[in-house]
């Protein structure tokens, strides 16, 4: 997990994802839940979004500066893994995982090269955004994603 947070998400025959707030060390950050009604918490505070059951949104917010998200040299910036897997028993594993895996990482770089195309050939003053896609086979667990490292997509802030 990264300084301030992690946020997976993965598969066990259906989807999971899970949001881990507050950093490796140090003790916990009390979270408030607003159900989206009234005053919204005050600025500084950490604090999570839960409606009714016609909402269908989930949205948190944590006051850390944007200089403090990432690490070391990486400061001001979201770390994004994705993560492959020829393993069984994931989505059948063996060589059509591998075949899965070869392709989506292939598109995955063509994806970044485009953008970074896009940038580069942009005038130095241009304001230029780019997305970067990329698509991460979802695993066939037979139980719940564990706590840490086998999720399929892991974002830290």
């Amino acid at each position: 997990m990264a300084d301030n947070g992690t946020g997976n998400y993965g598969g066990n025959g259906s989807v999971w994802w899970q949001q881990v707030h507050g950093k490796d060390t140090g003790p916990p950050r009390a979270i408030k839940r607003w159900n989206g009604t009234g005053q919204r918490p005050p600025k500084g505070d950490d604090w999570v979004r839960v409606g009714d059951q016609q909402d269908t949104e989930v949205v948190g917010h944590d006051p850390v500066p944007l200089n403090q998200v990432g690490r070391g040299q990486k400061k001001g910036r979201f770390e994004v893994n994705l993560r492959y897997t020829t393993r069984q028993p994931f989505a059948g594993g063996g060589a059509a995982m591998r075949a899965v895996a070869i392709q989506e990482l292939q598109e995955l770089i063509q994806s970044a090269m485009a953008a970074l195309a896009k940038i580069a050939t942009a005038s130095e003053t241009a304001d230029v955004d780019v997305t970067v896609r990329g698509y991460v086979p979802i695993r066939q667990r037979q139980e719940e994603p564990p706590d840490t490292g086998e999720w399929e997509v892991t974002v830290d802030w």
